[in-house]
């Protein structure tokens, strides 16, 4: 029998070839999945802050916080980011409220967290177009960013500027007279 039949016939190591053609994929394919699914809990953190946070602000008790109060529910705030890095947390919150004519401006932005810019009290706001109909009406908002940077190289390469926002009307006091901050 010459060599080339004997070498066709020969099938050992196919098995150790196969793998090595498709567990390079297989890795990729895990790789990316993994960075992908940190990123959609990551997006998942931010939607359970902004709903927090505009919540627990909401509740406040008479329609009054204080900056301090607020500090404090920011700090738990970016906490809930954990294990993830909360440094690069940023949250706007805010108190909005919306005329008869339905403009709506800021009442009050007292502290942000992780460098967030905030509007100005008297800053015309832009609402989404879901509250156009809205008249005489106070919303707490809370607004949070995080710019997800992933390991790279597994179809993820590129950091992902992650942004979610809640609106919440006041639940302690009447929605048209709003949450009231007073040391803001």
């Amino acid at each position: 029998m010459g060599l080339f039949q004997r070498f066709r016939r020969n099938d050992r190591g196919v098995a150790a070839l196969e793998f090595a053609i498709v567990a390079p994929m297989i890795l990729i394919l895990y790789m990316g999945a993994s960075q992908l699914s940190i990123g959609v809990t990551l997006d998942r953190k931010l939607q359970n802050i902004a709903a927090t946070t505009t919540d627990l602000v909401s509740q406040s008790q008479g329609g009054t916080t204080t900056k301090g109060e607020i500090s404090a529910i920011l700090k738990i705030a970016r906490a809930m980011v954990e294990p993830y890095d909360s440094a690069d947390v940023k949250i706007r919150l805010m108190s909005v409220s919306v005329d008869a004519k339905g403009k709506a401006t800021v009442d009050w932005t007292p502290v942000t967290a992780g460098g967030a810019t905030a509007p100005k009290k008297g800053d015309v706001y832009a609402l989404p177009a879901a509250f156009s109909a809205q008249r005489s009406r106070s919303f707490v908002i809370a607004e949070v960013e995080y710019t997800y940077k992933p390991l790279g190289g597994f179809g993820l390469q590129n950091a992902l500027p992650l942004k979610e926002a809640s609106y919440q009307t006041p639940r302690t006091t009447d929605p048209s007279s709003g949450i009231v901050c007073s040391d803001c």
